[in-house]
Order: structure tokens, then C-alpha cells, then sequence
């Protein structure tokens, strides 16, 4: 599970060797700057036709579609295990890219 602001993406894969996606986003713009968010779909279809994942993803809140796809891709990584992880109490946490939201 990946929390993005206020979006928060849930993530469950498997790695089967059984390609499989259930999509559940609700994005409700077609574009997100020159993105098409249709895309993300097909971007996740690909995924798991090309890696054998078994791959759930649940968008559980949020009101930006930005903020969605992004939460869709850490979760992910997090599934995977290369998710930031923390050094220690109160530590920034290692590999950890910022949103670029203030950039």
C-alpha cells in the first residue's frame, strides 16, 4: 500500500508465472499534461504479460489523477521490495526520490 497526499493506492502481486491485471483507478482526466492517462491500463497490461505477475491494484482514495498514477508506481516498487526503506527513527529514508510537487 503507497500513500501519495491524499491518494492512497493498494498493490497485491504475485509472481506466478500466471500474467494476470485487475486496474482499478478511476482516473477521471484523459490527459495528465501531454500523458494519456488511458495509457496506464495498457502500461500495466504489458507488465504483466511481459514479467508473469499476477498484479491487483485498488485505488482506495483520491482527487488527483496525478497523484494516482503516482501512487500506482510506488506501490508497486513497494510490492516488489525496492520501495524506500528507512535507515533509522526520524531518517530520511534511503532511495528516496521526492514528488518534485514544490519543484
Amino acid at each position: 500500500m503507497a500513500p501519495l497526499d491524499e491518494a492512497l493506492v493498494q498493490v497485491a502481486l504475485d509472481c506466478s508465472g500466471s500474467p494476470y491485471l485487475e486496474f482499478d483507478p478511476k482516473l477521471r482526466s484523459h490527459r495528465i499534461g501531454r500523458y494519456d492517462t488511458q495509457l496506464m491500463g495498457e502500461l500495466f497490461v504489458a507488465v504483466v504479460n511481459n514479467s508473469g505477475l499476477t498484479l491487483h491494484i485498488r485505488q482506495l482514495h483520491s482527487r488527483n489523477d496525478h497523484h494516482i498514477v503516482e501512487a500506482c508506481c510506488k506501490a508497486i516498487a513497494h510490492g516488489r521490495g525496492d520501495g524506500p526503506t528507512p535507515l533509522q527513527p526520524g531518517a530520511q529514508f534511503q532511495g528516496c526520490v521526492g514528488a518534485g510537487g514544490g519543484v
